[in-house]
């Protein structure tokens, strides 16, 4: 609930301000909300691309009678652990 109230007062903050320096840049007051609602609707593409990307797993798949299943340990080997590989 917070989280969604912080993000859509500063959207409407960053929109506004969008539009201001867009309209001093062109003096356009039409060509600055056309501009600003262009980059909203490819952000808003932007995000639904990602939420169609999720992927539900079934309970079953992560967990048993015992508990959550677990895969075997994992130790980093690099600084960035971009290569995690099994413990042995």
């Amino acid at each position: 609930g917070a989280a969604q109230a912080i993000g859509f007062g500063l959207g409407g903050l960053a929109g506004t301000v969008a539009v201001d320096l867009t309209e001093l840049a062109t003096g356009s007051v039409v060509a600055s909300y056309a501009g600003v609602f262009a980059f909203e609707g490819l952000v808003f593409l932007a995000a639904a691309s990602l939420a169609l990307g999720i992927r539900v797993v079934p309970k079953s798949a992560t967990a048993t009678p015992d508990g959550p299943r677990r895969g075997p340990p994992m130790r980093i080997l690099g600084a960035t652990g971009a290569d995690l590989q099994p413990a042995e």
